[in-house]
């Protein structure tokens, strides 16, 4: 069973010469608001298969917020048969709430 906490498009597959902003919803993570925010350090990108942090190489440009919808960065350069998990942090009413995705490069 999935956690509450991974989008429900999750797992993800994306392939190794595609650059794609995701969309995260965080209704299922506290009330629909209007006042989500993001900061600049809210997108985290790991290659699972040896958990390095591959943010600064794999992620490109920044963010956005559309009510309680969060668009990631470009997710590009993944590794064919590498398992990444993509983590977005919001603020939601003063709280500070987490979600993921996961994605397979092929």
């Amino acid at each position: 069973m999935a956690s509450l906490r991974e989008v429900k498009e999750s797992p993800l597959r994306q392939g190794t010469d595609e650059s794609i902003a995701y969309i995260f919803d965080f209704t299922n993570l506290g009330t629909p608001t209007t006042d989500v925010s993001t900061t600049t350090d809210s997108f985290e990108l790991y290659d699972m298969t040896n958990a390095s942090d591959v943010t600064g190489t794999c992620l490109s440009g920044s963010g956005s917020v559309s009510t309680y919808y969060i668009t990631t960065p470009l997710v590009t350069g993944l590794t064919a048969g590498v398992n990444y998990k993509l983590t977005s942090r919001a603020v939601i009413s003063s709280n500070t709430v987490s979600a993921y995705a996961l994605i397979t490069g092929e």
